[in-house]
């Protein structure tokens, strides 16, 4: 099951949210049973209790899409229970712009095959990181593989992240 923060709009205070939450990690325990060939209680308790940490983006993401729609996570339920997350925001034409003009820079220090090293999101992600994780200081982005792609608008990018504090 996939669940979009954004829609979620039943749920307009954190108590509510909160129960949804404890709904969903009922689930994943439910789910995990039923559906995995071998449990590790441990693996799965913690699963579980990394799902609970999404109570902790009620507040700040809702005070963020007042600023923009743009902001918005995606929780994702697979069949086993196995959960993962993803976060997305907005980024500015001016910080668009900014990265091509970096990423044109890097291919002309690469030479012949720069552009097949180096992608508009790797410069997007140089030109934005810090900005994000100021924004965005309640996410534990997975950094080892970050990934942005279009979400309806290149000026809209996604990080994957293993959980929230």
């Amino acid at each position: 099951m996939t669940y979009r923060f954004s829609e979620l709009t039943e749920l307009k205070t954190q108590a509510k949210f909160d129960k949804w939450v404890e709904d969903r990690k009922k689930d994943i325990k439910e789910r995990a049973y039923e559906n995995r060939r071998i449990i590790d209680k441990r693996s799965l308790e913690r699963e579980i209790d990394n799902f609970d940490l999404v109570k902790k983006v009620f507040k700040p993401l809702t005070s963020l899409r007042k600023k923009s729609t743009d902001y918005d996570a995606v929780f994702v339920v697979d069949r086993e229970g196995y959960t993962s997350f993803r976060v997305y925001f907005p980024i500015t034409q001016k910080e668009l712009d900014k990265s091509i003009e970096y990423r044109q820079s890097v291919i002309k220090e690469l030479g012949k095959w720069g552009s097949a090293c180096f992608s508009i999101d790797e410069a997007v992600w140089s030109v934005t990181h810090e900005r994000v994780f100021k924004t965005l200081s309640f996410i534990r982005p997975i950094t080892a593989c970050q990934s942005f792609d279009k979400y309806g608008s290149s000026l809209v990018r996604k990080a994957e992240v293993f959980g929230f504090c």
